[in-house]
């Protein structure tokens, strides 16, 4: 059985495998379904025996010429009616009848073999007067049986008899939901975790592809102990099915969803489940039904246009954190319902944990200092501004802090900049109106609340998203800070949304952004899918990646690329057979198994990563796997080896047929080789790329960035002279650079470098020749890409003035906004946020004044980690 998972999720899996493969014709045996595990195997048998002896009944009724195909209107089954025996019914022993309606009779019975009562449902005679009903009524059966939850009433089999068949199943001794309800209101909190209950019980029957169709309270059993369980899937369908039936209204009329009641063709999905729940959930706490009327027509027209009365406008005592809950589950769009019944579980109950966990008074000490003496506080808080201008950060630590949504009603109307700032950002992005840029603002937005730990404001800031692939975004961001913070749970269940999010995404045509950036949106789904694939993976659900994964198609360069990263991040867990694994998966998995290969020579295991190196048949590309095991070796003190793995590198790449590729391959072994402490030999590598160089255009930037490279690593090791004169080196290639008619990038990529070496001051200088290198660029957007890069490097080195000088020219609205959010962020870092806010609210455009109140924000966030 896999880590983390439960019996009853093996079980399910096991057979949903086995029935996949019988509806192929195929057939596996129980040992190699199940392996040695005798438990499962006997659960899994059982499972299966029952799925036999119904699919034997359907097998059966199709060859049985005495059921018509129709049934004739001859009023059967509008009586009174007693099973064929007064106290048996095949094994089971008939002890009481508990309910009877149109369809049959429901006895409570039972099993003396299992020694356990069970409840029997048999349909009249003649209620199943046609072959067609009769094969619905099994397959309900057949349905219920594969679905095993917790709070799901458990077929246990079925049998012949007069009427045709009856079905077994789990006794639950209690009552309904709608007796309950009928006994009297119940508590807020027994009501949401019932509605909860239900919904995760839903969502286990959505995942396998099946929508109830009928929820309502009399569908809902609430044994002894107040457990809810879900029954009568009697009218329940796939998707698949249900594509088949739009033009079928059913239901139950007052908890049906709008598309549901229409009638017009509209496809019916899981998410009307949730709005019957949401149904369920109004009557729960209001003790009435959310519509009223004398005539099932009277009755639609509310469902389909009519807005409920809001409950506390008949109960001021519900809280509004429900009352939100459950208008969200009963929104007339279905998009705007929850995206799974998950979801609505997940909010009931993070409502009810906040209850149950928070305090007489939720207001600390020190707070409630402030509120009651004003005048004293005032003159601590200007005292706090004179000695530390700006900087001072008065807000709730951790979770208790909300990100820049509106204080909670018990926190005191006290100063705190750093959810001012996210406000601030959010109101900025409100008026830009709906479209392209604002979900692009707002999921970014949501993103680095969830990085800063304010996952609550996050998951606020993502609802107002309308372009499904910046939620998809959005949401994957706060599973990954969800699984940072070991929320394992919250996360995995977020990935899900974010993966639901993706599969609406619809393929479009390439747009154009307010800011001039065009977007090519062919693909996004596929994109979007494998990002989440990534962030799964380093989230360690390997699992879901995988499947996440292999479910994007029609971009198979995109799968690929996925499958890549979900490698590396097995490699990075040391699940090296995991990895390889998945490498096998790949058409060409290059990038995978030089990612495997170095992650195994960090944990010393040298051999394994020579082996995984060999399984690359492109003998060139073993070269950048190759040098970084050697400098793992080097590192480990094995120096001789590690010059004989380089010594292989340089053969490797001396294979490669194109000289940029070769150039390439060469800068990647003198890096590795400088890492390993092998200076000379690096130099001595470069040296071969400048040679080529000389015959070859393009291929001075590879060799200079190399040497900047090899300076870096020489300041790192304590060898300051030597790198100054390596800089010097970079930067003199660096100048010979032609392509695209300026050295610009290679400059601002040895001032960075220089920045990392400490060098400040040489780093000034050379993005002063940066600068003055992109003033004679005629190219207007390629000038601006490069102002860009400056100004992110500038504000890299702390030359802030500098930078925004820089910004200020860049034209293109998305490059500026991307650089003043860099620069904002460094400021706030650097103890600096009221010079920042200064001039982030003169912006003018909102999508520019946004990201930069948000880099703010990020500044101040990284200042408190």
């Amino acid at each position: 059985m896999k880590a983390g998972e439960s019996f009853e999720s093996r079980a399910d899996e096991l057979l949903a495998h086995w029935d996949t493969l019988r509806a192929q014709g195929e057939s596996v045996s129980l040992s190699k379904l199940c392996g040695d595990d005798t438990e499962l195997r006997d659960e899994v048998a059982r499972r299966i025996g029952l799925l036999e002896s119904i699919d034997k009944f359907l097998i059966d009724l199709q060859g049985d010429s005495s059921w018509p195909d129709e049934v004739a209107n001859t009023g059967r089954g509008d009586h009174s009616f007693v099973v064929e025996s007064p106290t048996t019914l095949g094994r089971y022993q008939l002890e009481q009848l508990i309910g009877e309606g149109g369809f049959g009779q429901v006895w409570r019975g039972r099993d003396p073999e299992l020694d356990r009562d069970v409840a029997i449902k048999i349909p009249r005679p003649g209620r199943l007067g046609s072959r067609i009903q009769a094969a619905r009524f099994l397959e309900e059966a057949r349905k219920v049986a594969k679905l095993h939850h917790p709070s799901i009433v458990q077929v246990f089999d079925v049998g012949p008899n007069r009427s045709g068949c009856y079905i077994v199943s789990q006794w639950i001794e209690g009552t309904d939901l709608a007796k309950r309800i009928a006994a009297g209101r119940l508590s807020f909190d027994e009501s949401a975790r019932i509605v909860a209950e239900v919904a995760e019980a839903l969502h286990h029957a959505h995942l396998q592809g099946l929508v109830h169709r009928d929820i309502k309270p009399g569908n809902i059993l609430l044994d002894a102990q107040g457990k809810a369980y879900v029954t009568d899937f009697g009218i329940a369908a796939s998707e698949d099915e249900l594509l088949d039936e739009q033009d079928v209204v059913t239901g139950t009329p007052l908890y049906m969803a709008p598309e549901q009641a229409s009638g017009e063709g509209l496809r019916v999905t899981a998410r009307a489940d949730i709005y019957s729940l949401g149904v369920v959930l109004y009557e729960l706490l209001t003790g009435r039904p959310p519509f009223r009327a004398g005539r099932r027509a009277d009755l639609r027209e509310q469902v389909l246009k009519r807005e409920p009365r809001p409950p506390r406008t008949i109960d001021d005592s519900i809280p509004p954190e429900v009352e939100r809950i459950c208008f969200k589950a009963m929104a007339k769009d279905p998009g705007q319902r929850y995206t799974t019944a998950a979801d609505l579980a997940r909010d009931l109950r993070e409502h009810a944990s906040r209850v149950a966990s928070a305090p007489r008074s939720n207001t600390p000490r020190f707070w409630r200092w402030l509120v009651a003496a004003p005048i004293a506080a005032s003159l601590i808080l200007v005292i706090a501004f004179m000695l530390r201008p700006a900087t001072l950060i008065i807000t709730q630590p951790g979770p208790l802090g909300n990100g820049g949504e509106a204080a909670p009603d018990d926190l005191p109307p006290v100063i705190a900049p750093i959810g001012d700032i996210v406000s601030q950002a959010l109101a900025a992005a409100g008026e830009l109106g709906a479209g392209e840029d604002q979900s692009f603002a707002l999921s970014s937005i949501a993103a680095s609340q969830a990085k800063s730990g304010f996952v609550d404001g996050a998951f606020r800031t993502v609802e107002r998203v309308e372009r499904e692939s910046w939620r998809a975004f959005g949401l994957t961001e706060i599973a990954t800070a969800q699984a940072k913070a070991g929320l394992t749970a919250e996360a995995q269940r977020t990935f899900y949304d974010a993966l639901a999010a993706a599969r609406q995404i619809k393929e479009l045509p390439p747009l154009v952004g307010a800011t001039g950036v065009v977007i090519n949106r062919n693909g996004e789904a596929a994109r979007r899918k494998k990002d989440i694939a990534t962030s799964q993976a380093e989230a360690g659900f390997f699992d879901d990646a995988l499947a996440t994964a292999e479910g994007i198609e029609g971009f198979e360069a995109v799968c690929q690329s996925a499958l890549s990263n979900i490698a590396a991040a097995q490699a990075k867990a040391r699940l090296f057979d995991k990895a390889l694994v998945t490498a096998e998966k790949m058409l060409s998995g290059i990038t995978a198994l030089d990612q495997i290969a170095t992650a195994q020579a960090e944990a010393g295991l040298f051999g394994e990563a020579m082996a995984t190196i060999g399984k690359i048949e492109d003998v060139p590309w073993r070269a950048p796997a190759l040098s970084k095991v050697a400098a793992a070796q080097a590192k480990a003190g094995l120096k001789p080896i590690a010059q004989q793995t380089f010594d292989q590198a340089l053969a490797a790449a001396n294979n490669a047929k194109e000289a940029w590729v070769e150039a390439w391959l060469l800068r990647n072994i003198a890096v590795a080789q400088a890492q390993a402490g092998f200076f000379d030999s690096a130099l001595e590598t470069v040296a071969h790329i400048e040679v080529a160089s000389r015959t070859t255009v393009g291929l001075i930037e590879i060799g200079a960035g190399a040497l900047g490279e090899i300076a870096a690593e020489q300041a790192k090791a304590g060898m300051p002279a030597e790198a100054q004169k390596t800089f010097d080196k970079a930067l003199a290639a660096g100048r010979r650079v032609e392509y695209c008619s300026s050295p610009t990038d290679v400059l601002a990529d040895i001032a960075a470098l220089e920045i990392q070496a400490g060098f400040t001051t040489r780093a000034r200088t050379t993005l002063d020749e940066a600068l003055t290198a992109t003033e004679g660029i005629r190219d207007t957007v390629s000038g601006e890409l490069r102002f860009e890069k400056i100004a992110s490097t500038q504000a890299a080195a702390g030359l802030l003035d500098a930078a925004l000088v820089t910004a200020r020219r860049i034209q293109n609205i998305s490059a500026r906004a991307s650089t003043l959010r860099k620069i904002g962020a460094a400021q706030a870092a650097a103890g600096q946020p009221a010079a920042a806010l200064s001039w982030a609210e003169k912006e003018r455009d909102a999508f520019v004044r946004s990201l930069s109140y948000l880099g703010i924000f990020e500044g101040l966030s990284a200042q408190n980690q």
